[in-house]
């Protein structure tokens, strides 16, 4: 029987992490002022239910934080045919349009050279900055034939239903690449999950 693990996560750590993949422009910004990228993020790296107590740093790496770990923590004791990556970023948290575009395409372009160039077993789902749908879309087009991004990363929480009129490009691009909307829970649109305001616990949450 095949194994397929639909939802492991890769985490990308410091901002640093990602300049290699950004232009001139944002790597200024990033040296010149305190842009640190997402605000927020759903799985903050050390919460409990983020990160098992019995899973060892493999070469130094943390769970979700390099190939090996994943070889070690996932694919090799599940004999897993693939998985697929499902990178929590939070570029919905950034507010400036044009940086939450640039933190996505430096974030897929992240996982091809660092995650699916060097294991076969491993496919993606896409990181958009979904508050924009037209961004979103552009990035959707931009790796249509980059066939190991299987599926588009999409945050639960939205300032504005998934329903709504402005998000029928976002459903089309999807469909039309033949991809997988991966609805996820977390989102970080700045605005109360509930119509009664905010959460006060984890259980509320």
């Amino acid at each position: 029987m095949s194994v397929i693990d639909c939802d492991v996560h890769n985490l990308v750590g410091p901002i640093e992490t990602l300049e290699p993949f950004l232009d001139e422009h944002w790597r200024e910004v990033i040296s010149t002022s305190q842009f640190a990228g997402p605000t927020d993020q759903a799985h903050p790296p050390n919460l409990a239910t983020s990160l098992r107590p019995d899973l060892p740093a493999v070469d130094g790496a943390a769970p979700g934080r390099s190939v090996a770990a994943l070889r070690a923590h996932v694919l090799d004791p599940l004999a897993a045919e693939l998985a697929i990556l499902s990178c929590d970023y939070g570029v919905e948290s950034v507010r400036n349009p044009d940086a939450a575009a640039a933190l996505a395409r430096a974030v897929n372009e992240w996982q091809v050279a660092e995650w699916l160039d060097g294991e076969p077993r491993l496919r993606a789902a896409l990181v958009v900055a979904s508050q924009q749908p037209a961004a979103a879309v552009a990035e959707i087009e931009h790796w249509a034939q980059e066939r190991r991004f299987v599926a588009v990363y999409l945050p639960v929480r939205s300032a504005i239903p998934y329903g709504n009129r402005i998000w029928w490009p976002l459903w089309e691009a999807i469909a039309r690449h033949d991809l997988v909307a991966e609805l996820h829970f977390g989102g970080s649109p700045g605005i109360p999950p509930t119509a009664a305001g905010w959460p006060t616990t984890w259980l509320e949450e």
